[in-house]
């Protein structure tokens, strides 16, 4: 079974990614400090705003300003400072707290940015004068965009039971844009937990609005795969090929379902439908695939391709290994040969070239590469049993030499 591998490199939009904020007019240093940091001049903007930040409370826009310049002049650190000082002096204003969670992802506190936008999308659901949670019947763009920034920033310090929890509400609201990524990233979070169904189910749900999301239809056919429901992810990753054309690393994914289904010849429609050249290692799956098929020309001819474009002893032992089945002693022999300049193949290397001479009633030569192989512990009796052979046939054809010498 294929190992899932789940990327915790979600793309992650913040519309905060910038000051958050009104351009207050009724002081002119902030305003000004404002422009100046539209016009990028972040260095000049904190000028401005040197004597305004000095005070024991200074104003909000002037704190939210300045930070976003230390932020322009990647000083993130003297960003987080400031939004720190700012939301302790002004706990309910959701620009600082914005800002300040902002700092936190761009500085890797992940944990600490996923608290941050918890709160602020607590502050941010509630009626402004009022402290008690009211239920949201239509989201506010700004209190789903906090929830979901907190369920990624959970989900990447693999605290996955408050990603849930930020999340699993926002499936409610198909209207908004992140729809699609808050359902995904549920779906990995119950990944990372190996609970297959919930992730299914979580899948199907979004597959019945959004029918056309290729992604989803190919992180499904992962977790059916997963589950051992191979035909299903087989299934599912060929509706995803139909949206849009598929890679040829996704061919060579569907390819490897189809092997372990039994299904070779769909396999090889697989591999043949890749957009680009095949690589030796593609070939090397063609040659299996065609071999199960029962094409053992075709796929000897994949393997010779592979080699011709890097070969090794592995390739080189597969391909005198198709020969061998297929009664071709002759060719496989020298495929063996170059096969044994690797430890890993050289005893059964030696062993089959032995055969290859039996079958081609050449003993002298067999029996030099039976000995050779007896030197090696996993084919010691085999090849052992292989010289008593060559002994026996020996032994007969003597026998019945000298009785056409009597009569």
């Amino acid at each position: 079974m294929y190992k899932l591998i789940v990327s915790c490199a979600l793309c992650i939009t913040f519309f905060a990614g910038q000051a958050c904020f009104a351009a207050p007019r009724a002081n002119p240093a902030i305003h000004k400090a404002y422009k100046e940091l539209q016009a990028n001049h972040p260095k000049k903007a904190l000028e401005l705003l040197e004597s305004t930040l000095a005070s024991s409370r200074p104003n909000v826009s002037a704190m939210v300003i300045a930070g976003n310049a230390y932020m322009e002049l990647e000083e993130t650190p003297k960003a987080l400072a400031l939004y720190k000082r700012g939301t302790k002096l002004y706990p309910h204003d959701t620009h600082l707290l914005q800002n300040k969670a902002v700092a936190l992802y761009y500085l890797e506190q992940f944990a600490k940015a996923g608290d941050c936008f918890h709160q602020l999308s607590d502050l941010q659901r509630t009626p402004k004068g009022k402290h008690q949670k009211k239920s949201v019947k239509k989201a506010d763009p700004s209190w789903y965009n906090s929830q979901y920034q907190a369920g990624v920033c959970y989900y990447k310090v693999s605290d996955y039971k408050n990603a849930l929890t930020m999340l699993n509400p926002l499936t409610m609201y198909p209207e908004y844009k992140a729809f699609c990524d808050t359902h995904r990233l549920i779906a990995h979070s119950y990944i990372a937990q190996k609970k297959w169904k919930e992730a299914t189910a979580i899948l199907v749900s979004l597959l019945k609005k959004e029918v056309s999301n290729r992604d989803a239809w190919k992180l499904l056919a992962e977790v059916y795969i997963q589950r051992g429901k191979l035909k299903k992810g087989a299934a599912a990753l060929q509706v995803a090929h139909s949206l849009k054309p598929a890679t040829s690393g996704e061919c060579m994914r569907l390819a490897k379902v189809y092997l372990q289904v039994n299904s070779p010849l769909l396999a090889v429609k697989s591999i043949k439908a890749s957009p680009e050249p095949l690589t030796a290692k593609q070939l090397e799956l063609l040659s299996i695939a065609q071999e199960k098929g029962g094409h053992l020309e075709r796929a000897a001819q994949a393997i010779e391709k592979a080699i011709s474009l890097a070969p090794s002893p592995k390739r080189h032992f597969e391909l005198a290994k198709i020969y061998f089945r297929n009664q071709q002693y002759s060719n496989a022999i020298p495929h063996f040969d170059k096969a044994a300049a690797k430890t890993k193949y050289k005893g059964l290397s030696y062993y089959f070239q032995g055969q290859c001479y039996l079958q081609l009633n050449q003993y002298d030569n067999a029996k030099k590469l039976f000995l050779k192989a007896k030197k090696y512990k996993k084919v010691r009796l085999s090849a052992a049993s292989g010289m008593m052979l060559i002994q026996q046939k020996e032994k007969i054809h003597s026998e019945e030499k000298a009785l056409k010498k009597h009569s």
